[in-house]
Order: structure tokens, then C-alpha cells, then sequence
């Protein structure tokens, strides 16, 4: 069922499908529980949220380095820090 509805999504995302699987990977290959953090992307595809991963910055990968960070933390660390307005350089 979760390939069916990962099909679903991706024949709808063609102009970024290359990105969303690479995005995909990346988020999936240090997870916990990959089958259920999978369904939650499928979700967010669903209602146009999915947004792969942000490109983390220099700061944002030297916080991940130092606190351990995994790619599903560190991307979401990009994502909040990059919608911050006050970020200090």
C-alpha cells in the first residue's frame, strides 16, 4: 500500500521527481522507523507541504556535526532557521 501511494504522489511531481527521491533518500536513510516517517512524506505530498530537504548552510552543518545530528534533524534545522528573519551572522 505505502509503494501504491508513493507512486500516486510521484507520477504527480514529474517536473520534481529527481529532486523529491533524492530528497527522499537522504531523509529516509538515517531514520528510525523509515516505513512510518515515509507515510508521513507521502502526507505531506498529499497536501503540498513536502518540501525535501533544505540545503543546509555552513552554520547549520557545523551544529549538526557538533550535536550529532542525523539528515531528517539537520534538513529541519535548515528549514526553521531559514525562515527566521533575526539570524545572526
Amino acid at each position: 500500500r505505502i509503494t501504491k501511494d508513493l507512486d500516486i504522489q510521484m507520477k504527480k511531481r514529474k517536473q520534481s521527481f529527481e529532486d523529491d527521491m533524492s530528497a527522499l533518500w537522504e531523509i529516509l536513510e538515517g531514520a528510525r522507523n523509515p516505513a512510518g516517517l515515509l507515510r508521513v512524506k507521502i502526507r505531506e505530498m498529499e497536501e503540498n507541504s513536502f518540501r525535501g530537504t533544505a540545503t543546509p548552510d555552513r552554520d547549520v552543518e557545523d551544529l549538526a556535526k557538533k550535536f550529532n545530528l542525523d539528515a531528517q534533524a539537520s534538513a529541519k534545522l535548515a528549514e526553521v532557521i531559514g525562515k527566521r528573519g533575526d539570524r545572526k551572522r
